[in-house]
This record gives structure tokens, C-alpha cells and sequence, in this order.
């Protein structure tokens, strides 16, 4: 078998890699502790999901009623992150964005990017071993009791 091949990592693999330097990224760049990260490939695109990715600022100021400039606070830092997403996303899944959307809701606490990619990511084809037990129909015998 090529080794190319072995080292192509799987679509569990790449999404897991994904979430984990989207989550290191808002840690260390935002000062966030985001809930969850989900990551899902798609073809050519990739959809993402980001729990809790509201800062300890943000929040305070959400806290006091200012939601209208806390939105606005927070799309200009969508705006300003989205250039250093792009490279995190395009490291990890070794093509090309080729454009990105991202929207944070401050009230419901919750990210969404939407990424086109130039191509589709080189996976590992992963064969799925089916667990279901196959029965033979013909190897059951059908016993009289009444005689």
C-alpha cells in the first residue's frame, strides 16, 4: 500500500484538528474559554460552530444593557479575526479559502463560519466495518413440539 496514503489523515481526523486550533486560536487570541468547537467538512466547504466564543469584556458590557454596541463591538472583531482564521483553516487543512463568512450572535453566545475551499481536502478513505450480524436463513431449523 502507498505510505502517501497511511499519512493522509481521515475526515474525523482534519474536523478534530480543525476545532482544536479554532479553540486555541480564541484562547490565545481572544482570551477565550470556548464550550465546543465543531467542525464540519463538506466537500469544498467547511461549516463551523463555536459555543461560548463571547469575551470576558464582552460579556460584562452585554451584562449591562449595552447590547446594540456590544454587537457592533463584536462584528468589527469578527472583521479583524477573519484574515488570521483564514491562515488557522488553510494550515490546518493544507488548501487554499477561497472566501469565509463569519456572524457571532452575542445573545445566544454562538459563532458560524462558512468557508469555501479551492478544493477538497486530501482525506484518508476510511472503510466502516459493519457490526450487524448477518443470519442465514436457511441455518434455522424449526422445531415441532406438539408430537
Amino acid at each position: 500500500m502507498n505510505k502517501m496514503v497511511n499519512t493522509l489523515p481521515t475526515r474525523g481526523e482534519i474536523e478534530r484538528n480543525l476545532s482544536q486550533s479554532i479553540q486555541a486560536f480564541y484562547r490565545n487570541q481572544l482570551g477565550c474559554r470556548t464550550d465546543k468547537v465543531s467542525c464540519h467538512l463538506l466537500n469544498e466547504q467547511v461549516a463551523i460552530a463555536i459555543r461560548n466564543p463571547i469575551t470576558p469584556l464582552e460579556q460584562l458590557l452585554n451584562n449591562s444593557n449595552e447590547d446594540g454596541f456590544v454587537q457592533n463591538l463584536r462584528d468589527r472583531i469578527d472583521t479583524l479575526i477573519k484574515n488570521d482564521l483564514i491562515s488557522t483553516m488553510e494550515k490546518v487543512l493544507g488548501v487554499e479559502v477561497l472566501a469565509m463568512t463569519i456572524k457571532t450572535t452575542v445573545n445566544n453566545n454562538l459563532t458560524g463560519i462558512v468557508a469555501l475551499l479551492s478544493q477538497k481536502p486530501e482525506l484518508r478513505d476510511v472503510k466502516r466495518i459493519s457490526n450487524k450480524l448477518k443470519v442465514n436463513s436457511n441455518s434455522c431449523e424449526s422445531i415441532d413440539r406438539t408430537s
